[in-house]
């Protein structure tokens, strides 16, 4: 009841918003308590007792309570101060899932550059043992000695050789 008559009060003051503070309610509480009271009481009484105290109510000057700017203002903190609170948390809550998915990212890209490494060096040690057949074969020319000059088996053997050496680097390479 207080809360509806409340709601009565700030619409045509304009207020957008106004927080009931308890001193506030239980002054209301008390004063519309009353009047409920004495109603009942002069209607037990009689319909004449009931018309005097409506009589009374309209000619009598209006209910005043005096509210503090500094119990609103006061109340209005509170209440801003609890759901900046909330606010807080959740955004502490998201920054901590933030700070697990990044090191995450971290711990995945660590995994990445050691698979990485592992085949630079795969690569490094094809590329070495191709180089390094390079240069036989570059001997091999000095000596004027020519591919068909070989023996089959050789032949068969240096092919086989080439032949892997080539695929392997084909396959790293994708």
């Amino acid at each position: 009841m207080v809360e509806e008559i409340f709601k009565e009060l700030k619409q045509p003051a304009g207020m957008e918003y106004m927080i009931l503070s308890a001193r506030i309610y239980n002054c209301l509480y008390r004063k519309i308590h009353a009047l409920l009271v004495s109603g009942m009481n002069a209607k037990k009484k009689g319909e004449t007792q009931y018309k005097l105290l409506v009589n009374t109510l309209s000619s009598s000057p209006p209910y005043k309570i005096r509210i503090l700017l500094s119990e609103t203002d006061k109340v209005c903190l509170t209440y801003a101060n609890k759901r900046l609170c909330e606010q807080n948390i959740q955004l502490e809550q998201k920054l901590e899932t933030a700070v697990i998915k990044q090191q995450r990212l971290e711990n995945d890209l660590l995994k990445a550059n050691s698979s990485a490494n592992y085949w630079k060096s795969r690569f490094r040690g094809i590329v070495e043992r191709t180089m390094k057949q390079q240069r036989i074969a570059v001997k091999l020319k000095r000596k004027d000695k020519s591919f068909e000059s070989y023996s089959q088996r050789s032949k068969f053997r240096l092919k086989k050789q080439l032949k892997t050496t080539c695929q392997l680097a084909l396959d790293f390479m994708g």
